[in-house]
């Protein structure tokens, strides 16, 4: 009966171990994937200003893309929702931006390009 105790005891422990194991190296990697996302967002900011013919007419609004880094270090849009200039422009920039960082390829983030006077 004590040794069934004491096994009970020792895969409870193990239990609990592996659990706050596994929870700590979840916390970690969204770390991680917060920094990586931040460093593609720094990258994508620096390209896209506000577009100087959309300015003189007059066009505003927000752009919200979904972008994903290629096996190339490029940016690929897999969807785009604004208006039509704005998106234009924020697609033709995109192209601009090249990722050195190989461990940004195959993220996905969302993008949000806010065009305002």
């Amino acid at each position: 009966m004590t040794t069934l105790k004491t096994i009970t005891q020792i895969l409870a422990l193990v239990i609990v171990f592996t659990l706050s194991t596994s929870f700590a190296e979840a916390s970690n990697l969204e770390k991680g994937k917060k920094t990586r996302l931040h460093q593609i967002t720094k990258l994508v900011d620096q390209q896209i200003d506000f577009p100087e013919a959309a300015r003189e007419k007059g066009i505003t609004g927000t752009v919200k893309a979904q972008l994903q880094v290629t096996e190339t270090g490029e940016i690929s849009v897999e969807e785009i929702n604004g208006p039509s200039t704005l998106t234009d422009y924020v697609k033709k920039q995109l192209t601009k931006v090249k990722v050195d960082n190989i461990g940004l390829i195959g993220e996905t983030f969302i993008a949000k390009f806010d065009f305002r006077n």
